[in-house]
């Protein structure tokens, strides 16, 4: 096994010197909390659904 740390080091001072790297977006918990709402609303048709379905 070949370890690349010194490589990995080197790409990295190199775009950090260079400004190829993009920023991150983080979620703010409203953010996180409009997500969870979306998935639990697409849970909720879907098993709404089978429901319809079975009787």
């Amino acid at each position: 096994m070949v370890k690349n740390d010194r490589r990995d080091a080197k790409n990295i001072a190199t775009n950090l010197a260079n400004g190829t790297y993009k920023s991150v977006y983080v979620p703010t918990d409203e953010d996180v909390e409009i997500k969870e709402y979306i998935r639990m609303m697409h849970d909720f048709k879907i098993e709404l659904k089978k429901v319809k379905r079975t009787y």
